[in-house]
């Protein structure tokens, strides 16, 4: 009995008064005061939860976290529901279940970091968390969307949304959920749910004393302080002049030998003899693939690829880094602006520099789509259409059409210091095509900047006759004055195209001024996504399409929301386009290709841009800051 006394005596449960006689003490009185605050949020909540449970038509909870440990402490079930096994006094998994991943979510960072440090991880089902790094990344897309949701994690057919309550000093009190089966909670109605939820434990918490929302509250729409802020940015590169050819990845010209990609095909080289047979003679692939990844201090981290290897490691590492780190994940428009201005005395208008920009940039997208829980395409406004339709760029447009594509564009193999026979040649090409593909299929031309006005022109009427679509980019990108011109001079019907080597936003605006009918970016090297939806509205604003440059995923999250890009491009990077390869293999994992010339846009429903780093591949990090 004295062992008892003095344990509950150090425990502040009771005491001893003047006369030695034992009396209740603090920590009782205060244990009696949390209880009864229980009871009070109980009673507070009953008929708000009951009214959810009549709107949703589903079982709800209210539940509460202690001592690291969750508890249902309140059920309102529905006589409509399918029974889900509950009750109140039940005990939660804090990573297993949405209450608990929600009452997690908002607790101090270091007492957060304390209850995931002594969980003991169990896989409940194949959707269960079961590592701390993935916890946490789920932790911050909780906290930025301002719901949490189980799906399966602790019973597989079990789902569940949950919402924070508050009380008057903006702490976690509780949290109420709604709970169903995988049939009546799915893809369809859970952000509904959510928002119900939502505006439920907003109504608790004003009851609470939670006053109007601020900018750090979860019921706040622009939930920005609960966004967490970048650490670290890091660069890599594979491939380039001091690796084996054929690395690929973000420099798709970096490939194997007999690959129609470096085949006999006109450049601005080709008038030398000795770099007239091959892209690679003249060094098209020596920058090599960069790879930047900037992580957030929740332990989220995102990536991007682009062609500009070491130098652009360099770039990244030594100067663009001061811009990047500390900033928070949702800043993009800024650290964009101040990378933009920060390079201006060395990047010109273009070039290794802007590429370097832009791949940050996606990185920058990628991280926050992945911190929000939000596929890219849903963070610049939605979806404008079901599915991207694509055209094939390849030696074979013939079988393009087998695949399913909606044209094929061919690259030239002759130029000026060609003359005639040049044309005669690149025309046969196009005229045996057409046979092959017969007269409805989209034929067009890559000319690769090899060209000039009068060669070009000659050139595009020599092909009327067989239907091209278009004629791309026949001159380099400083030659506005020939662009308008043979824009002028073209067939009826036949467009003019350009803009791949075109490399900040104001080159786009006289590129559009020219007249040309469609530009064609590449978010990779234009200065990234953020440049890439500036350079929409810039043709849109004068009725031209624009159709981007390859660049895969980086491309298809944006063209999906631009009203004026009814189709797309995708590069084939198989040796003879008999097959199709992911244009940035290897060095994206879960990278889609189209089917029958199509990729759906439930394709791109995955957080970010939708694909992993393959850090199987030769990674280099010559730099460190």
């Amino acid at each position: 009995m004295y062992l008892l006394l003095g344990e509950l005596k150090k425990q502040r449960f009771i005491s001893m008064d003047n006369q030695d006689n034992y009396c209740l003490w603090t920590k009782l009185v205060e244990l009696a005061g949390q209880a009864l605050s229980k009871m009070d949020l109980r009673e507070l909540a009953r008929p708000r939860l009951t009214r959810l449970m009549d709107e949703c038509g589903l079982l709800c909870h209210l539940g509460i976290i202690d001592q690291g440990n969750a508890y249902y402490i309140l059920k309102i079930e529905s006589p409509a529901t399918i029974s889900v096994r509950s009750h109140e006094g039940k005990s939660l998994s804090l990573y297993r279940s949405g209450i608990g991943k929600c009452l997690l979510a908002w607790q101090p960072a270091s007492v957060q970091a304390s209850i995931i440090e002594d969980l003991q991880w169990e896989r409940a089902t194949p959707t269960t968390i079961t590592d701390a790094q993935q916890l946490r990344e789920e932790l911050g897309r909780i906290r930025a969307r301002g719901w949490s949701f189980d799906n399966g994690e602790d019973y597989p057919d079990v789902r569940c949304v949950a919402a924070p309550v508050f009380n008057a000093n903006n702490d976690l009190t509780a949290a109420i959920s709604v709970v169903g089966t995988r049939l009546q909670i799915n893809e369809d109605n859970r952000d509904y749910l959510a928002g119900k939820a939502i505006a439920c434990a907003k109504d608790i918490s004003r009851l609470l004393g939670w006053k109007s929302p601020s900018n750090n509250s979860p019921h706040h729409k622009e939930n920005i302080m609960t966004l967490p802020k970048i650490k670290h940015v890091r660069a890599w590169f594979i491939g380039g002049a001091t690796a084996e050819q054929g690395a690929g990845g973000g420099d798709y010209h970096d490939q194997g030998a007999n690959h129609w990609i470096d085949d006999h095909i006109a450049t601005p080289m080709s008038k030398y003899k000795q770099y007239e047979q091959s892209r690679q003679s003249f060094g098209i692939n020596v920058l090599g693939t960069l790879i930047v990844e900037v992580e957030a201090d929740n332990g989220q981290t995102g990536f991007a690829v682009s062609t500009a290897g070491e130098m652009g490691c360099f770039i990244v590492e030594k100067h663009l880094n001061r811009f990047i780190e500390g900033k928070c994940v949702s800043d993009i428009k800024l650290i964009h602006d101040q990378m933009l201005n920060a390079t201006l005395y060395y990047a010109g208008s273009g070039g290794l520099v802007m590429n370097t920009i832009s791949c940050v940039d996606l990185a920058l997208w990628d991280l926050f789509g992945k911190v929000v829980g939000l596929p890219v395409y849903k963070l610049l406004g939605g979806a404008v259409r079901d599915e991207i339709q694509f055209y094939a760029t390849g030696a074979r447009p013939d079988l393009a059409q087998e695949m399913g594509f909606i044209g094929g564009k061919m690259p030239t193999h002759w130029g000026p210091h060609d003359g005639d026979a040049g044309i005669r040649k690149d025309v046969a090409m196009v005229a045996d095509m057409r046979e092959k593909c017969g007269p409805d299929f989209w034929l067009m031309l890559d000319c690769w900047m090899s060209q000039d006005v009068n060669y070009a022109t000659k050139l595009a009427h020599a092909c009327a006759p067989y239907n091209l679509k278009w004629i791309e980019e026949c001159l380099p990108p400083q030659q506005y004055e020939g662009y308008r011109e043979l824009k002028r001079q073209a067939p009826a019907g036949m467009m003019v195209t350009s803009g791949e080597h075109h490399g900040t936003l104001q080159s786009f605006r006289t590129l559009s001024e020219t007249g040309i009918d469609i530009m064609q970016p590449d978010v990779g090297w234009c200065g990234g996504l953020t440049t890439l939806v500036e350079i929409a509205a810039i043709a849109k604003a004068r009725g031209q399409l624009v159709v981007p440059h390859g660049s895969s995923v980086y491309s298809h999250h944006a063209v999906i929301t631009f009203t004026n890009t009814p189709f797309s491009e995708f590069l084939m990077t198989s040796p003879d386009c008999a097959t199709l390869r992911p244009q940035f293999d290897p060095i994206l994992l879960g990278e889609p290709v189209p089917e029958r010339g199509r990729i759906h846009k439930s394709v791109l429903d995955k957080p970010g841009f939708g694909v992993e780093l393959n850090r199987d591949c030769n990674l280099k990090r010559p730099y460190q800051h």
